[in-house]
This record gives C-alpha cells, structure tokens and sequence, in this order.
C-alpha cells in the first residue's frame, strides 16, 4: 500500500475541545477533511458562551446599580447583591461596597443588610473593607454594636478577614468593655473571636480580666460560654490559669447547676484529667452533691464525678489541703507557669 494511503487511513487527532474528553480515534479520514473546522467551531463556542456569560453578567451588575442599599434592605434582594459579591470581580465587588458607604451603622443593625456588609467583608480584601471598620468605630455605643444580635456578627468577620492592624484599635475599645460584654448574651460571640482572633497582647489581657473577676463570671450562666471557650483552648497554659482561678474559689458547683456552666465545668475535669487538682475537683463537686441534685445539668456532673471516682484511687484529702493553704492568693503568670510544672 502506498505511504499517502497509509497516512489517509489513520490519524490520531489530539485536539483540546471543551466537549471532548481525550484523543479522538479518526480512522479511513483524512486528516485535513477531519480537522477542518474544528478548532474555528471550538474557539467560536467558548468565546460565544463567554459574550454571552459577560453580558449577563454586566447587565446584571448595571441593574442594581444606585440600588444597592435600597436592595439590600429587601428580605429577597438582598441575595441577589451576596450573590453577585460572590461571582463578580475584584473591581465590581468594590463598586458594590461602595454603595453601602455612609450605610454602615444602620445596616449592622438591619435583619437583611447586615448579611451584605458580612458578605462584602468576606469577599473584599482587607484594605477595600476599610471603611466598614471606620463608620463602625465612628458609632456612638462600641459596646451596643458588639451586644446587637446582628452588630455582632460585623465585628466578627471583621475579626475573621482583615488584618490585625486594622482592627488593632477597634478590639482595644471592645476590651474596655469586655466586663460588660462577658455577661452579654451576644457580646460573648465576640469576646470568643477576641480570644481566637486577636494578637496575644489582647488575648492575655482577656484572661487577666478573667481571673482577675473569676467569681462574679463564673457566677453567671451566660459567661459559662466563655469559660468554656478558654478552658477549651489549644493554649494549654491559658486553660489551666483559668482552672486554678476556678478551683481556688470554689465555684464549680455554682456552674455546674447552669446550661452553660455545666459545660465549662466538664471542660475543666477533662483537661485537669489525671492530675492532683483533678482530685480538688472532684472533692468540691462532691461536697456539693445536694444542690447539684436539684437541677438536670448538676445531675449529669455528678454522674460523671461518680463514675470517675469509682475508678480513682487518688486520695482528694492532698489536693484539699494544697488548695487550703494556697488560699486566695493572688495568681501572677509566673505562679501559675510554676504550678503547673509542680503540680503535673
């Protein structure tokens, strides 16, 4: 068979088209006949389907245009504009923000646009978010926009997406108002972000004020959450410090009988697990064992406590006497850094 018979009686095209997965296999076609077209017909559908995709998507943004706050108000609307933040580019979501300038402090406060301005936070860079932060802090009450149900949730991404030394100056104001916001039902939510988020300078702060004011915190169920939060936390010295503030002024059997504070409680006996104070623990919740039986949340303790001590055999009367003498001492970093290596 002759060479020009051969070369027309089989080809392997290996073409890149969208609607082809690998190779094409073109047998008895000849290779001009075969590709004619192809790639014209290729290149002509993906930059019709993109013409089109484009223009919708300019039409789209052209239609909410100088409607951006109005429709973020609006329970429907107000996805279309998430929606459009989320698919659009960088200079289109900066657009859209701005529309919401000089909007700020009353949609933190709005059930609808404070899911836009999250949005905007999310999906902007840190610097275009600039002037979320400063209408914020402009507001008359820092400490009101932390404990609305909604302003919370600004401050928080506003925690989570930009950088530290934008938000340096606005967590500075919450932890003038931390004492408050700990007892708040929804500044806890940005007191936890705080303890997550902030630089450690302002995380160490935090847990002073914690320890210092351990009685009146722990004494109430909705700062239980954050309790919980720090003796949950992967910075194991925080955790203890705040343990030992705890154990030092008996109050885990005033927690131990609340919603929140049952948790915090178990939070603490697992991390004190299979040490000295965990014995102390166990001695206090014990010693408590008739008001704990009284609510539902004392009574889950106390069936963990239970069940533990079955299997304990470390004598309690030790740690007792070690948390005696050390009394109401006041705590500094080094004592507590001392104790743990002493004590574990």
């Amino acid at each position: 068979m002759p060479t020009d018979a051969c070369q027309q009686a089989f080809y392997v095209v290996a073409i890149p088209s969208p609607h082809v997965a690998g190779p094409n296999m073109m047998l008895n076609v000849a290779m001009p006949q075969a590709t004619a077209g192809w790639q014209l017909f290729s290149a002509q559908t993906c930059a019709s389907e993109q013409a089109t995709l484009s223009h919708a998507k300019r039409a789209e943004v052209a239609s909410i245009s100088g409607k951006v706050w109005q429709m973020s108000q609006d329970s429907a609307q107000c996805y279309e504009v998430q929606e459009l933040l989320e698919d659009s580019g960088a200079k289109v979501k900066v657009a859209i923000a701005e529309e919401l300038r000089g909007h700020i402090c009353d949609a933190i406060r709005h059930p609808y646009a404070n899911f836009v301005v999250q949005k905007c936070i999310e999906t902007l860079r840190p610097e275009a978010s600039q002037f979320i932060i400063d209408e914020l802090m402009s507001a008359d009450n820092m400490s009101s926009v932390a404990q609305h149900k909604f302003g919370c949730r600004i401050v928080q991404r506003l925690l989570e997406y930009c950088r530290a030394d934008q938000v340096f100056t606005l967590v500075q104001q919450f932890l003038s108002e931390a004492a408050s916001l700990i007892n708040s039902h929804y500044g806890i939510y940005v007191i936890q972000h705080l303890l997550q988020y902030a630089c450690r300078e302002h995380q160490r702060y935090l847990l002073d004020l914690m320890i210092e004011n351990t009685k009146a915190i722990c004494s109430s169920n909705v700062s239980g959450v954050v309790v919980n939060a720090v003796l949950s936390l992967e910075k194991h010295d925080d955790s203890i410090a705040l343990a030992h503030a705890i154990l030092k002024n008996e109050l885990l059997a005033t927690m131990a009988r609340s919603r929140h504070g049952h948790l915090a409680v178990k939070a603490l006996l697992e991390l004190l697990e299979g040490s000295f104070e965990c014995g102390e623990a166990h001695r206090q919740l014990l010693a408590s064992k008739e008001d704990l039986n009284k609510t539902r949340y004392g009574r889950s303790i106390l069936r963990l406590v239970e069940g533990s001590c079955a299997s304990d055999t470390r004598p309690v009367s030790e740690a007792s006497k070690h948390f005696q003498r050390e009394g109401n001492r006041r705590m500094s970093w080094a004592d507590m850094s001392s104790d743990a290596e002493d004590d574990f």
